[in-house]
């Protein structure tokens, strides 16, 4: 009996290890011009107050890994990038960084071959599996109500021994409502440190038992529920305590494709 989602949608996330320590997720993008990059959250790789303009955001480290599996999750395939010999382009406001980290040359054998740049090395491994272009779903065609699956690291929940930390976790949720003005889609899927970053699936029912499946954006992060707790006597608030509300925030393809026009 096949998957829910297609087999090579397992290969989809990539973990971006940081040479500071910290990670996120992140995915491969096939532009259909012969380019693959990696795109993820922006504060992954940077520190940096998106709330000022003139802030410089400053890289957290110029090394990083990439890790990917296979459709199976079990032969990985990591990738060694020193970020200060490339090119990011990001978008501030919108929490988002695309990085170039190979040219691609049509094979008919494997479909394509990939050369690194400079500074980019690879151990081999698993296969490359990269979201192409004609994957992506924009803002405007996303849907209200459809199902989403978010994939990806969450790492801070590695305080069990039931997760196994250096593999990809789905999450299934359905698109909440979206948010013209940032062309940000809310989605109703809770999500933890580590996620930021990660792809988003939106699955389209066909006719039949057809589906398909497009990415509609990444995760940049959650929607707090602040409680304030009130003092009577003094009149003022004395504690604030925010919880995951369960909704989180994903920005649309729109934007990246923004950024790789660049």
């Amino acid at each position: 009996m096949p998957r829910y989602i297609p087999d090579d949608n397992l290969s989809y996330p990539v973990l971006v290890k940081v040479g500071d320590g910290s990670s996120g997720s992140g995915f491969y993008f096939n532009d259909l011009n012969n380019n693959q990059y990696l795109i993820t959250a922006m504060h992954v790789l940077y520190n940096y107050d998106k709330q000022k303009e003139e802030c410089e955001p400053e890289l957290k480290n110029n090394k990083m890994s990439l890790v990917s599996y296979d459709q199976n999750l079990v032969n990985p395939q990591v990738v060694d990038v020193d970020i200060s010999l490339l090119n990011p382009k990001y978008d501030k406001k919108n929490d988002v960084v695309v990085l170039k980290i190979a040219n691609l040359e049509s094979n008919s054998d494997s479909g394509y071959s990939i050369s690194y740049l400079d500074g980019v090395s690879s151990n081999g491994g698993a296969k490359t599996v990269m979201v192409r272009k004609d994957n992506l779903k924009k803002y405007e065609d996303t849907l209200i109500s459809n199902e989403v699956f978010i994939l990806g690291y969450p790492k801070s929940l590695q305080d069990t021994n039931q997760i196994d930390e250096s593999r990809p976790l789905l999450r299934k949720g359905i698109v909440a409502g979206k948010n013209k003005e940032r062309k940000t889609i809310i989605i109703d899927c809770p999500v933890y440190f580590g996620n930021s970053g990660g792809l988003v699936l939106e699955v389209d029912e066909g006719p039949g038992f057809s589906r398909t499946f497009s990415v509609i954006g990444v995760v940049v992060e959650y929607i707090p529920f602040v409680e304030r707790l009130k003092s009577i006597k003094r009149n003022e608030i004395v504690s604030v305590r925010y919880e995951n509300s369960g909704y989180s925030v994903v920005v649309s393809t729109d934007i990246i494709l923004e950024l790789l026009e660049e």
